[in-house]
């Protein structure tokens, strides 16, 4: 929060009103440890958003059992200050569950559920789409998609994926047990996502054919135990160094940092594990140009080794594979039409062979997109039209203005400031940090 001391001056009255929009995991911790650490007599809570059971989002929403989170269950805890308080809830309906166990999704999505207790004096629930967020004087006016309004003196932006239109297709959100079993299938992008899509319609007694395209053809690495050393060292020191490094400085030392730990008999995994707390500090220090470099040339290969499948997601995977029935591909499109109901699919491989091939349905499985402006969310377009946000360079995300005192920002919107800003250990790390800002104001 910017200018809080005239800020905090303009809006003293007995209760503050706190507005926080979106109804995901990123709003579901930050409302937790918002609740957890104020007096009802302080503060009351807004949450806004369009679903009607707040905490799932789209990511933990699925009821497949067979899409599991991709952290260990230690790393899911919605609490900086207590690491394991996700696994002792899951510990209560199944003794079995480990630090180490990869867990259905949906458990996680029904721990965010219970995270914010149902008729807490202090919050008030809206499943409504927030449209419009203004600045009045010192405090806001949210106005939602039913026409509805609601002041506020701090607003909390956790509204997760900004996704744009499908470039291909369809998005996997789409009914996929409506997909005809013998249907052919093209899913574009390899990653974690289309893991997901392949999980539920490779399973028996399904027989599509699934063809998966990306321009690299890689899949996500494979979780495997470590006990985390050798860690990053090289990387540790030239981050610690008396400038910032630069990508290319940063990437070698890593390099070097995983192949001394192979060559010593351990894991890269560890050097990417002992690295991530530091990617956002290091992100920040990276020019524009080089933010840019990444994102063209280093960014598939880093988010399939940061990105990994559970060892048990990895065995089906591969089992469709050697199978027959999943064919990864390298490759760039150059059209695709929808006619009568099908897809007309051309696209050139990575031997630059052009091919024509026809599919029932397509998957757009991309994942988030690299351009906020892009986006088709109306409250985003507003905020950065009225500029109470600014678009990051490059357009990732974006951040408050600094005139929007009050307005604070988390998740998936700050990937342009941090990269990593969509997982649960940075999420409630963020939320952490919001919340202390505003009990300091308040004291």
């Amino acid at each position: 929060m910017r200018e809080e001391e005239s800020y905090m001056n303009g809006f003293r009255q007995s209760k503050i009103e706190v507005a926080v929009v979106g109804d995901g995991a990123s709003g579901a911790i930050l409302c937790a440890q918002l609740l957890r650490s104020i007096r009802p007599d302080e503060i009351h809570v807004r949450w806004l958003g369009r679903s009607k059971k707040f905490g799932l989002g789209l990511a933990y929403s699925t009821s497949d059992p067979d899409h599991l989170l991709n952290v260990p269950s230690k790393g899911m805890s919605a609490f900086e200050n207590d690491p394991l308080h996700f696994l002792n809830w899951v510990q209560a309906r199944d003794k079995k569950a480990s630090p180490e166990s990869f867990l259905p999704r949906q458990w996680y999505g029904e721990y965010l559920s219970a995270l914010v207790p149902a008729g807490h004096p202090s919050l008030t629930v809206h499943p409504d789409d927030v449209m419009q967020i203004q600045k009045v004087s010192h405090s806001y006016q949210i106005t939602t998609r039913k026409n509805e309004t609601h002041p506020a003196d701090v607003v909390i932006l956790a509204i997760g994926h900004c996704l744009s239109k499908a470039r291909f297709g369809r998005r996997p959100s789409f009914p996929l047990a409506e997909v005809d079993g013998q249907a052919r299938i093209l899913i574009v992008g390899t990653g974690l996502t289309m893991v997901d899509t392949v999980l539920t319609l490779g399973r028996a007694p399904r027989q599509n054919e699934i063809v998966a395209i990306s321009r690299h053809g890689l899949l996500p690495m494979v979780h495997a135990r470590h006990d985390g050393n050798p860690g990053a060292s090289h990387f540790r020191k030239i981050i610690h160094g008396s400038k910032p490094p630069t990508l290319r400085q940063a990437f070698a030392a890593m390099r070097t940092d995983c192949a001394e730990a192979e060559s010593r008999g351990g894991d890269w995994r560890s050097v990417v594990d002992d690295v991530r707390p530091f990617i956002p500090s290091v992100w920040k220090s990276f020019s524009p140009a080089d933010r840019r470099q990444f994102l063209r040339h280093v960014v598939h290969f880093w988010d399939s080794h940061r990105h990994r499948m559970p060892p048990e997601v990895a065995e089906k995977i591969y089992y469709l594979i050697n199978s027959g029935r999943l064919k990864i591909k390298k490759g760039r499109f150059t059209s695709l039409v929808e006619e009568d109901g099908s897809w007309t699919v051309n696209w050139r491989s990575d031997t630059h062979e052009l091919r024509r091939e026809r599919f029932d349905h397509v998957f757009d499985c991309t994942g988030l997109s690299r351009d906020l402006g892009a986006t088709d969310s109306p409250l985003v377009r507003q905020m950065l039209r009225d500029g109470l946000l600014v678009i990051s360079d490059p357009p990732l995300g974006a951040f408050p203005a600094p005139e929007a005192a009050g307005l604070e920002v988390l998740g998936h919107l700050l990937r342009g400031e941090y990269w990593e800003s969509t997982a649960v250990p940075e999420i409630r790390k963020q939320a952490a940090a919001i919340v202390d800002r505003l009990l300091k104001l308040l004291n």
